[in-house]
């Protein structure tokens, strides 16, 4: 869609007509001197010198903006202000007001130097140097009719306001060139009275305002005459013996009329004007001999100039134009290509913005609509966040807790973790309905106990899960455990009671803004039913932690494993109980201890079975599953009582299994091996001799009933006959290795780190400590 650009077309007439009103008028003004040719120089004269004052001024306009900048930036304010009594600056603040000052160069060369004087420390800093106030003069710029005590005392002159010394002839080393140069001194601080603390100086050249003053074609032979509000000149191109007499005759002259006086049997035509700027006054003094022939002349530049003034001003309405056109442009580029729907006109710039602005605001109210219905799903998504502590409280505007329909009251929570055990009543629902009928029973009996005193969100977070989050109220905060502990006995008493729904639930500590904190330390008290038992409720502060080792030495294991082998259940759950009992009855063991405890009784189960696989799936099938029950147990109890059945099932089997002749002789060679295997020469061509069998057949046997071949047993019995010897300290290493079999201590060394994974006095030195550590425990 195409815009008019009527704005754009607006402006640019609007600034033309603005150009043109001046250029009218001067032309008028031009026309009405055609019948006064003295007056119309005079004002020919007095443009000129009008233009003079312009450009000096906006010389002079670009010295203050720079003297203003520089006087007004932190880095030079901090210098100036700094008082004795302060630490003198350092050589890295000085470089940074260098670093300053040069920032801030000009761009002309009518300034040709600026520096600033620091009084407290008698320091000068240019852009190129920072010396002190003697070296400075004497280095850089050296007054020839002024003294450095003069320019010193200009320098700490004080005021609230800036001004000017007189071009006067400076010396600028080391070049030793000396040039005309006018001071402007600004007081600093800016704005203060009393004595400054330092002065910021520009240096102006006066060629620079000369050549302003001059008149190119020398002609009319112009001179003028600039002095300040006191009368004292400031740049002059009178000659020396017209300046004397000029200024005896200066108060006559007014700022808006003009006159003639004789100087040295000369008729001067005098003009002058007053900035109101700077308050200097401009004064041109022009020989009434040269000045009539000029009228002409001028009267002709002055026509072109007002040719050059439409034409340039022309194009300086179309840049002007262009220039506040440009951000509605970009306005209007960026609504078009980023808009989803099409205005419904395009008739001006404005328009075109209130059509859209009218769609986009149908928009948002329909956006708005959308997040109502919305509302519970992100309400349950930011209360799953905020749980887990992957979002602040202090990172969300109220503003927006609001819009999702949330307040709290204080930066205090604490979180609730709620398992469903048993749905109870509704175990004949199934599905969805199920589960939200038992979530609806749950939230809504906890919020209407806990909202007696503090705020309650409930949010699901797995299947038969549902997670509370507990503001609490600031004026309840010593009270806030017992009013949470409490209501929570109530509704799990009440809930079991009425609906039959059983519940497990973990409680984490009130914390300030960490609910993360409090959502993890629930899941830890939740999670201790591994430990305490399902369907109760656990508080974290209740959870012990001075216990970090449990009770299951190897030796225990082995005996286990060996009982088990032999079919001998009766000692199987005389060791499983004793270990149950110094674990859970003489002392309290942690969670993650117990949980390590469970994981290390299924590894002994596994060794067991991963023995002889072949032996226990022709006896119990693809379907026994030891594992997969013992996981599924919901306490360290129920582990207990699973791992003994697992056990006597298995121990059963093995008694079964010890009917088969097959077994019987496997079993007989298995005696034969422990009688023997101290013997280096022990093998199974010895062993097939003895019961009068090929080594094939024996080897095939023996690896069906024991799940690997003999020389593999072999191996195995003599690295833990080893482990049995290295309990002690009175062997050495080769002893033990001749004893269980082998002739030297190097193939020892080598079998047993093959099955151990650790060399025989690694495992010494370790089954030391773990005996110290264990003789603690039981005392």
């Amino acid at each position: 869609m195409r815009i008019k650009k009527k704005l754009f077309l607006t402006l640019f007439m609007s600034f033309t007509l603005v150009l043109l009103f001046p250029i009218l008028a001067e032309t008028a003004l031009y026309h009405g001197m055609q019948s006064m040719i003295r007056e119309d120089a005079d004002r020919s004269n007095q443009a000129m010198l009008h233009q003079i004052q312009l450009m000096v001024d906006g010389k002079l306009r670009e010295a203050e903006q720079l003297a203003t900048q520089l006087s007004l930036h932190p880095r030079v304010q901090l210098m100036v202000k700094r008082m004795h009594d302060q630490a003198a600056p350092t050589v890295y603040e000085y470089k940074q007001l260098l670093d300053t000052l040069n920032l801030y160069k000009p761009s002309t060369d009518f300034i040709l130097d600026y520096y600033i004087y620091l009084r407290e420390q008698d320091t000068v800093v240019s852009p190129y140097t920072k010396a002190d106030s003697a070296t400075f003069y004497a280095n850089y710029y050296k007054y020839e009719t002024a003294t450095e005590q003069d320019w010193l005392n200009n320098l700490q002159k004080g005021g609230s306001d800036h001004y000017y010394m007189p071009a006067l002839p400076v010396i600028q080393k080391p070049t030793l060139a000396s040039e005309q140069l006018i001071t402007y001194i600004r007081p600093l601080p800016v704005g203060e009275s009393g004595e400054a603390s330092g002065a910021l100086v520009l240096l102006i050249k006066e060629q620079r305002i000369k050549e302003m003053l001059e008149d190119p074609d020398d002609v009319q032979q112009t001179s003028f005459l600039i002095t300040d509000h006191s009368g004292q000149i400031i740049a002059s191109t009178v000659a020396g013996s017209l300046v004397d007499e000029t200024l005896r005759k200066l108060d006559t002259i007014d700022s808006k009329k003009k006159l003639s006086f004789k100087i040295q049997e000369d008729t001067m035509r005098v003009a002058a004007i007053q900035s109101e700027q700077s308050g200097w006054r401009y004064i041109s003094l022009s020989p009434e001999s040269v000045f009539m022939q000029r009228v002409t002349t001028v009267q002709t530049w002055a026509l072109w100039l007002l040719l050059f003034c439409l034409v340039f001003g022309l194009i300086g309405s179309f840049l002007f134009a262009k220039h506040y056109y440009s951000p509605l442009k970009r306005l209007l580029l960026s609504i078009s290509s980023n808009r989803s729907i099409e205005p419904r006109s395009a008739d001006g710039e404005y328009r075109f913005i209130e059509d859209t602005l009218q769609q986009s605001w149908h928009s948002e109210k329909q956006i708005k609509d959308i997040l109502v219905k919305q509302k519970p799903a992100i309400q349950s998504n930011f209360l799953h966040q905020f749980i887990k502590g992957l979002t602040a409280a202090d990172a969300i505007h109220q503003d927006s807790l609001a819009s999702m329909g949330i307040h709290f009251e204080s930066d205090v929570f604490t979180v609730i973790l709620i398992e469903v055990d048993d749905p109870g009543k509704f175990s004949h629902v199934e599905g969805e309905r199920q589960r939200s009928a038992v979530r609806f029973v749950v939230a809504n009996v906890n919020r209407e106990l806990i909202a007696r005193h503090h705020l309650m969100y409930d949010v699901e977070l797995d299947r038969n899960r549902l997670a509370l989050l507990v503001n609490v109220h600031p004026n309840r905060l010593l009270h806030a455990f017992s009013d949470i502990k409490a209501a929570v006995e109530q509704s799990k008493s009440f809930i079991e009671e009425s609906y039959g729904i059983c519940t497990s639930i973990g409680i984490g500590d009130i914390h300030s803004g960490d609910v993360g904190a409090s959502y993890a330390e629930a899941l830890l008290a939740l999670d201790f039913r591994l430990v305490k038992g399902r369907r109760r409720i656990t508080h974290f502060r209740e959870i012990p932690y001075n216990e970090q080792q449990y009770y299951y030495p190897i030796e225990i294991e082995l005996q286990i494993m060996n009982a088990v082998k032999t079919g001998n259940f009766s000692s199987v759950s005389q060791l499983l109980d004793h270990i149950y009992d110094m674990n859970f009855e003489s002392k309290p063991l942690s969670l993650q201890m117990g949980k390590f405890l469970a994981f290390n009784m299924m590894s002994t189960l596994m060794k067991i079975w991963n023995a002889s696989p072949e032996r226990f799936e022709n006896v119990f099938g693809n379907q026994f599953n030891p594992l997969g029950s013992l996981v599924n147990c919901g306490s360290l109890m129920e582990l207990h009582e699973q791992v003994k059945d697992i056990y006597q099932t298995i121990c059963e089997a093995v008694l079964a299994d010890k009917q088969d002749p097959g077994v019987i002789l496997v079993d007989k060679i298995i005696e034969y091996i422990e009688l023997h295997y101290s013997n280096n020469s022990l093998g199974l061509n010895t062993i097939a001799d003895y019961f009068k069998l090929t080594p094939p057949y024996l080897s095939g046997l023996f690896k069906k009933h024991q799940g690997h071949n003999v020389s593999d047993f072999i191996m195995r019995l003599r690295v833990d006959k080893a482990r049995e010897l290295l309990l002690g300290d009175q062997l050495m290493l080769h002893e033990v290795a001749h004893r269980v079999g082998y002739a030297n201590a190097a193939g020892f060394i080598r079998v047993f780190k093959k099955y151990m994974g650790v060399t025989p006095g690694k495992y010494r030195e370790h089954m030391t400590q773990t005996a110290q550590q264990n003789a603690a425990v039981e005392s």
